[in-house]
């Protein structure tokens, strides 16, 4: 979440916005909405979590591998959705990624669109239906920064039905990196693997790539 700074203004630590997050999702009761901004790699973890820390709670994952036009009928067609507390939702982002064009004025590339994606439009027309038919659910939408500074423009209704933003950002020090070698039968044909460890999480080159864009900024 956003959370606000104390009065010495010490930003919160990823551990504390942690325990705010797991408190709105324990203390929540029936339908609501909740953004976590946070990489791939680092939203596993957390994921994994929250199912040890929140055992009373029945947990789902509904994840996107490709862009979507309906996310209703998505959430309609699981198994036991009736039985469902929390259901955490990825790859959004990839039914935004097609409208991306390059932005002017100082806002990037993400936000002067004449268009509303169809799946923001479908947010923000069906949100009193999310509400009216999915009344015992909790929907946690795991998302990089461009894609909540697009819903925030682009579906500014359904954002605000929203408890908040929670954002788990990796931490810029204690960076390692290890290289994986191997040589293809004689040829002496090296095959090289970055591996990159941030904190406790480990990422491939490409993994770190796309955490780079979603925190739209050079980590190392």
């Amino acid at each position: 979440m956003s959370l606000a700074n104390s009065s010495n203004d010490t930003p919160p630590s990823k551990e504390e916005i942690y325990q705010a997050f797991l408190r709105s999702l324990r203390r929540r009761r029936g339908f609501g909405i909740v953004f976590m901004q946070c990489p791939p790699a680092e939203a596993k973890r957390i994921i994994g979590r929250v199912h040890q820390d929140l055992p009373q709670k029945q947990i789902a994952t509904l994840t996107l591998t490709e862009p979507i036009d309906n996310l209703y009928d998505r959430v309609e067609n699981i198994l036991d959705r009736d039985q469902l507390s929390i259901l955490f939702i990825q790859g959004i982002e990839k039914s935004l990624e097609a409208y991306i064009k390059p932005g002017y004025g100082g806002d990037g590339d993400y936000y002067n669109l004449d268009t509303v994606p169809t799946i923001l439009s479908h947010l923000n027309q069906r949100r009193e239906l999310f509400r009216d038919h999915f009344k015992t659910l909790c929907f946690v939408f795991v998302l990089p920064a461009f894609a909540i500074k697009y819903f925030i423009r682009r579906a500014p209704d359904f954002f605000d039905w929203g408890a908040g933003v929670f954002e788990f950002s990796v931490d810029k020090v204690d960076v390692t990196t290890t290289i994986a070698m191997s040589v293809d039968n004689g040829d002496h044909q090296i095959s090289v693997t970055n591996y990159v460890q941030i904190g406790e999480t480990v990422y491939t080159d490409r993994e770190l790539s796309d955490l780079r864009r979603s925190q739209g900024e050079q980590l190392v």
